[in-house]
């Protein structure tokens, strides 16, 4: 689906002739939503390299397992091809260690899971939310055992993917920015989430968490990817996106504050 297009940076403002189209969802995540000629060159730069970290990094061997899409035809066989260290015990107690591809082990995707965002709290209490990063994976008899049986091993050790929430984070506020802006055409509500995404938090009292968050107790996905909704939190009403990123779906479902409403 592609919206009408914004004819400006939603990052910045500039008006010029080769913004290019936004995908609010990225691309790399099955994102369908388009808005186009929405970015300028340096602010679609900024925020395609957070994305690539969640995308590569973060969820590289998932994509390539799940056959998630990619603009790289060949990018599924490079990942899976790619060659890690495993190490282990042999059935002699000695530590040993193998090359193997990234296709011959089991997925080890990555369940990030935040608290309220900061606002959304009654009494927020810290700061910095609780940010948690499970390692989605079965237990021994289910995914290793098979592994560590064909290696003919006594013990198998694999290390998860690096994992910068950091970047999940940033990439949860760009999603919203960028869809609230597109149902909205950017009126009837102030922004408030562009220092967060363009790295200009200077306030000591604002945390990459303060408008970006999950539920509390977390809730599982929506059928809808994206929805728009207020929130009144005091005097405040807040313009609200509730994410649910269906290319892994035990990821629970998100809620990032975009704006205070007029």
């Amino acid at each position: 689906m592609k919206y009408e297009p914004a004819n400006k940076c939603i990052y910045c403002g500039k008006e010029q002739e080769d913004l290019s189209d936004e995908h609010i969802i990225p691309y790399a995540l099955n994102g369908k939503l388009v808005l186009p000629k929405s970015s300028c060159r340096a602010h679609a730069s900024m925020t395609s390299k957070f994305e690539l970290a969640v995308a590569r990094k973060l969820y590289g061997i998932h994509r390539a397992h799940e056959g998630v899409r990619s603009r790289d035809k060949k990018q599924k066989g490079k990942v899976l091809g790619h060659r890690v260290a495993v190490t282990g015990l042999d059935k002699n107690g000695k530590e040993v260690t193998k090359m193997l591809p990234i296709g011959k082990l089991p997925r080890i995707p990555m369940i990030i899971s935040l608290d309220e965002p900061l606002v959304l709290q009654a009494e927020p209490k810290r700061l910095e939310n609780s940010v948690s990063i499970k390692v989605d994976m079965d237990d021994d008899a289910n995914e290793l055992r098979p592994l560590r049986e064909q290696l003919g091993w006594s013990k198998l050790t694999l290390q998860s993917p690096a994992a910068d929430p950091s970047a999940f984070i940033k990439m949860l506020a760009k999603i919203s920015h960028s869809f609230a802006y597109a149902e909205t055409g950017g009126l009837g509500y102030t922004p408030i989430l562009l220092p967060q995404i363009l790295n200009q938090i200077e306030d000591e009292t604002y945390s990459l968490t303060t408008y970006v968050g999950g539920f509390k107790p977390q809730i599982g996905q929506s059928s809808k990817e994206l929805c728009l909704k207020e929130i009144e939190q005091g005097e405040t009403r807040y313009l609200v996106v509730e994410i649910s990123l269906h290319f892994f779906r035990k990821l629970p479902r998100y809620q990032v504050v975009v704006g205070v409403l007029d």
